[in-house]
């Protein structure tokens, strides 16, 4: 087990590389699915990075993401909330 392994993960997504991205949104995911729940720093910080790939090109990292954000969703209503009105105002930008 790596220590602090959530500090690496949002190294990672912010990297801008690829593959580093897909694994920092797995490790969150992943996190997410045993139910832990991020602050609320982490998940300002989550949404903004999805939101910047969501609006580039990389086909992979953005399902990546989705998965994120859909498994952050799966935490409970405050954070389904979240991340609809994150998506909801990406969609009303384009």
């Amino acid at each position: 087990h790596v220590r602090d392994v959530s500090e690496h993960a949002f190294v990672w997504i912010a990297s801008g590389i690829a593959v580093r991205q897909i694994c920092g949104y797995c490790v969150l995911a992943r996190r997410f699915m045993r139910g832990e729940e991020p602050n609320e720093r982490d998940i300002n910080e989550l949404v903004d990075q999805s939101l910047a790939v969501l609006q580039g090109d990389e086909v992979s990292v953005k399902h990546s993401v989705m998965t994120c954000l859909q498994r952050l969703a799966e935490l409970g209503a405050a954070h389904e909330k979240i991340v609809d009105s994150a998506l909801n105002g990406l969609r009303r930008s384009r």
